[in-house]
């Protein structure tokens, strides 16, 4: 993967690293929207992941490739949790 493309998947991730500290850090009730839009920001952030695989599929290797299915099945799985807690909140 280029590092242009891994720059990219990098700041993503920390704006939901600090989005989802901020949410943990200062909300104290009506948690149900906010985990909903992480769920859609890491759903979304998936997409990107999967849209650079597509686009850079030549540069990557095999291992590389692995990793990031693995971590897109992570992720979604993660998707699915916040999703059906913020619908029994």
């Amino acid at each position: 993967m280029p590092k242009t493309a891994l720059n990219l998947l990098l700041v993503a991730a920390l704006c939901l690293l600090f989005y989802s500290a901020a949410c943990f850090l200062l909300l104290k009730e009506k948690w149900s929207v906010f985990i909903r839009i992480m769920g859609a920001a890491n759903a979304l952030y998936c997409l990107l992941t999967l849209l650079l695989l597509i686009v850079h599929y030549k540069q990557i290797t095999y291992l590389g490739l692995a990793y990031f299915l693995g971590e897109t099945a992570i992720i979604l799985g993660l998707v699915c949790i916040e999703l059906k807690t913020a619908a029994k909140i």
